[in-house]
């Protein structure tokens, strides 16, 4: 029987992960820094659902969420116990895809044996792919460089100028040609 809990909610493009506490038969999921998974998404309520490990089994409850809880592709009616397993496919708000991973904690004797092992650590990178359009958009909001910022002022600052440079030539030639005759 698994002494923790690893979960994941994740969507296109956030993700987040959560691991309980030795012994910890519920985690409560939402928005609130309350719930022991907290997420700061707008789509979440502040408390969203429970996931509850009762004698080796997994439930989840819809704690009356605004934008609901499915389990393989059906919402659940909110607060009643549904029984999921590992390949369930739950949704929170038909947004974010939520996956347990139960995990087995070794005692300490063996952690402590274990120190002197040399592990090595794989890293995974990626590249969100966007369509053209979306791309546009990103560069649009996106806010410029301090050099592009310099380089904008100087350019106001040399307009300036040479506004002024104009208009104290035109004074001098108004007063010279103009107002002399």
């Amino acid at each position: 029987m698994p002494e923790s809990i690893c979960l994941s909610l994740k969507s296109p493009s956030k993700y987040y992960t959560f691991s309980s506490e030795e012994d910890s038969s519920s985690i409560k999921i939402g928005r609130s820094l309350n719930c022991d998974f907290s997420v700061p998404l707008e789509d979440l309520s502040r408390e969203h659902c429970l996931l509850e490990l009762i004698d080796g089994d997994f439930y989840i409850t819809d704690l009356n969420s605004s934008n609901g809880v499915w389990v393989d592709r059906e919402r659940i009616v909110p607060n009643e116990k549904i029984k999921v397993d590992l390949s369930s496919v739950i949704v929170l708000s038909n947004i974010y895809t939520l996956t347990i991973n139960p995990t087995e904690i070794s005692s300490k004797s063996e952690s402590n044996s274990n120190l002197n092992i040399d592990r090595e650590i794989d890293t995974v990178s990626f590249q969100l792919d966007f369509p053209a359009d979306k791309k546009k958009k990103l560069t649009k909001n996106k806010l410029p460089e301090k050099d592009s910022v310099e380089k904008a002022t100087s350019k106001k600052r040399e307009m300036i100028i040479m506004t002024l440079g104009f208009l104290v030539v035109a004074a001098y030639v108004m007063f010279e040609f103009v107002l002399q005759d």
